[in-house]
C-alpha cells in the first residue's frame, strides 16, 4: 500500500472518530429548529357566571419524532373569546406588565417526543364583556416567532392555535 493512501485512511478514520465524539456535544444545539408541536385547551366546566371563573389548562405536546427546545410559554399564551357569530369579545380585565427584559436560555425547556407540558390559568367572568344566557368559544394561541430576547440556543419558532372550547354564561 502506498504511504499516501495509508495516511489518507488513518486521517479519515481519525475524522470519523472525532465526529462521533462531537455528536453528543453538538446535538443539544440542534434541538428546536424544526419539529411538530400541538396546543390544546381544556376547561373544568362549561358554564360561567359573570362573577365566576373557569379554570383553563393549556397543553403543549411534542407530536414529532425528535426532541425540541421550546420557549416557556407562560408569557406568550393569548386567549381569544368569540361569540356565536365569530366576533371577538372585548377583554376588559387587567393587562399584565411585560417582563423587564426578554427571555433568556433559562426560559427554554426540552420537550421529548410524545411528551407534554401544561399550564393553568383562570378566565374570569368580570374580565370580559360577557352577556348572560349566551354561548362563547374560547381558543388559545401560542406564538414564539418574533420574540426578542437574549437566547443563544436554537428553539422552536412558530405559531399554534388550539382547539376551541364552548361555555355558556349563566345568570
Amino acid at each position: 500500500m502506498k504511504k499516501r493512501t495509508f495516511w489518507g485512511i488513518v486521517v479519515g478514520i481519525a475524522l470519523i472518530l472525532v465526529m462521533a465524539m462531537l455528536i453528543p456535544v453538538l446535538q443539544p444545539y440542534t434541538w428546536g429548529g424544526s419539529g411538530e408541536l400541538a396546543l390544546t385547551i381544556t376547561s373544568d366546566r362549561t358554564n360561567l357566571t359573570l362573577k365566576g371563573e373557569i379554570s383553563a389548562t393549556y397543553t403543549l405536546t411534542n407530536v414529532g419524532k425528535t426532541k425540541m427546545r421550546v420557549l416557556e410559554p407562560q408569557n406568550f399564551f393569548l386567549v381569544s373569546v368569540r361569540n356565536a357569530n365569530g366576533t371577538s369579545l372585548e377583554y376588559t380585565g387587567p393587562v399584565p406588565a411585560p417582563p423587564a427584559h426578554g427571555p433568556t436560555d433559562a426560559d427554554l425547556f426540552v420537550l421529548e417526543p410524545g411528551k407534554s407540558r401544561s399550564w393553568d390559568d383562570k378566565v374570569m367572568g368580570r374580565d370580559w364583556a360577557f352577556e348572560q344566557n349566551k354561548t362563547y368559544k374560547m381558543v388559545a394561541y401560542y406564538n414564539s416567532k418574533d420574540i426578542e430576547g437574549s437566547m443563544t440556543l436554537p428553539y422552536w419558532k412558530g405559531t399554534l392555535t388550539s382547539n376551541e372550547i364552548l361555555f355558556t354564561v349563566l345568570p
